[in-house]
């Protein structure tokens, strides 16, 4: 009889864990759902806003980021300084400044991508020599581009679908709301070109998914999370971990790859111009990004995304994560 009991409270026990693990994800999802809501609320309006109204809006919270909430502030300055150890303080504080308008207009024009047409999609962010991807076009079929963090990246794989004669995959991090991710993904693939998670990056080039031409966009510009494939190279004077990804596929697919420069002509309007990427060179092709891209934040220091923590990982992570790695494998 003991024994009976004993098995009965088991069972009792087992399934009320099971039954609060339940309710905890229903909860999650709830909850997620009701973010999803305030989102697309939000999002309704802000899209609806005129351009001049959004830009006060901007200009309130790119304040309320920097002198208020100081939002990842001391990380910016941080990197500014280790990044520009000549430049005085005014300039640093300066910098760091205009960096979060920079970072308050791309989150707010971000909003604005479901209502703008073709036309003003084109008249405010230009694809300025199109005709050198053309060129790179007739020698292969998929082309990989890599882009960044400059100034407003939201817009880009709309203006491009529309800009560019060839069929577009941008690999992009889902967000963490799958209510939410859905819908950003919806909004961007309405110019027709598809978004495509980086866990299926693999998938996404060993499969006939991928149109004969095609381009593949990267945004290559973050710090990695997979220390052991990680290409270290020094950039902005700095031991700098960067993303394995568009050197991979250009060697797997034999894919040519292009770098797209981004620039604000004034706010609201965006010019991109795209340089190829050579193949048969001592310099890989992370180097020869990571160098385009670096003269493209010494002229413009303030239109990229100082508050990304990039450089929080150390070589000796990856070393530990290889040795590691292969202690596993001689088990």
């Amino acid at each position: 009889m003991t024994d009976f009991y004993s098995r009965f409270d088991g069972e009792k026990s087992n399934r009320q864990k099971r039954l609060s693990r339940e309710l905890v994800t229903l909860g999650f999802y709830f909850m997620a759902y009701i973010s999803y809501l305030l989102y697309r609320s939000l999002a309704g309006i802000l899209s609806r806003a005129p351009f001049s109204l959004l830009y006060g809006i901007s200009d309130l919270l790119s304040w309320s980021l920097f002198h208020v909430i100081r939002y990842r502030r001391r990380l910016v300055f941080d990197q500014l300084r280790k990044c520009f150890p000549d430049w005085p303080d005014r300039k640093i504080y300066e910098v760091a400044r205009v960096s979060y308008t920079n970072l308050s207009d791309i989150l707010l024009e971000s909003f604005k991508t479901v209502r703008l047409t073709e036309e003003e999609i084109k008249k405010r962010y230009k694809v300025m020599n199109s005709n050198i991807l053309k060129s790179v076009e007739a020698d292969k079929g998929t082309i990989i581009g890599i882009g960044s963090h400059m100034n407003n990246w939201e817009w880009g794989s709309v203006a491009l679908e529309y800009q560019l004669p060839t069929k577009l995959y941008a690999l992009y991090k889902p967000l963490a709301n799958k209510y939410i991710d859905t819908h950003v993904r919806t909004e961007r693939e309405a110019a027709g070109g598809r978004m495509v998670s980086v866990r299926k990056t693999r998938h996404l080039f060993n499969s006939q998914s991928i149109d004969e031409k095609a381009l593949v966009i990267f945004i290559a510009d973050q710090s990695p999370s997979n220390m052991r494939e990680a290409i270290w190279l020094e950039f902005l004077g700095r031991d700098t971990a960067c993303l394995h990804g568009p050197e991979k596929y250009h060697k797997i697919a034999g894919a040519p790859v292009v770098y797209f420069h981004i620039y604000r002509v004034k706010r609201g309007f965006y010019e991109i111009y795209i340089t190829p990427l050579k193949s048969n060179t001592d310099q890989g092709i992370t180097e020869q990004f990571m160098k385009l891209l670096e003269e493209d934040i010494r002229k413009e220091p303030a239109s990229w995304l100082w508050t990304h923590n990039r450089w929080k990982r150390r070589r000796e992570e990856a070393e530990e994560q290889r040795q590691k790695l292969k202690a596993r494998r001689m088990r």
